[in-house]
């Protein structure tokens, strides 16, 4: 081989090594960008609850609860109280599908909150009444999931309604 061989060859892995150096560091910015942007979400969703939690006791909104599933007589203040405790399930909720796709909350733990989700639906009606009143409020990909999970929820909620109108037979 000649030396202007050579010095090709050099000069084209000199040019690879450049290309991969600044895909490298690509990677690196989006990567420490979508940390930062992860944090953001994180610290919003951790400060809404807690400002949320402080205005209303989590001891009344389970007294208001369950007088709402007994029938009983609410005021309209109490149900706006019973609104913004839901909005913050669907806060932390949405943290957590948010750090999921991003990759830094594991699958088990967004599957532990989809399934905490699914249960919610299920033993408080009013959440499904809710999430059709302020789906819009989130994010596409998140408003996907759920809408997801309330079909699931639906179905289970009809499979008990038939087992049970069957055991009444």
């Amino acid at each position: 081989m000649d030396a202007g061989g050579t010095g090709r060859w050099a000069q084209a892995l000199g040019f690879l090594g450049v290309i991969l150096s600044l895909l490298f560091v690509g990677f690196e910015i989006k990567q420490s960008r979508d940390i930062a942007e992860a944090q953001v979400y994180a610290q919003r969703a951790e400060l809404d609850v807690m400002i949320r939690a402080q205005y209303i006791p989590s001891d009344r909104i389970y007294d208001i609860q369950r007088r709402k599933a007994a029938g009983e007589k609410i005021t309209d203040f109490e149900l706006e109280k019973l609104l913004f405790a839901y909005g913050s399930s669907f806060i932390y909720w949405e943290n957590n599908h948010f750090l999921y796709l991003q990759g830094l909350l594991g699958k088990e733990h967004w599957q532990a909150s989809r399934q905490s989700m699914l249960q919610t639906f299920i033993e408080i009606p009013d959440f499904l009444a809710f999430w059709d009143g302020y789906s819009h409020e989130y994010r596409t990909s998140f408003r996907n999931e759920v809408d997801k999970v309330v079909q699931e929820a639906n179905v289970k909620l009809e499979n008990d309604a038939r087992m049970e109108a069957s055991k009444a037979l």
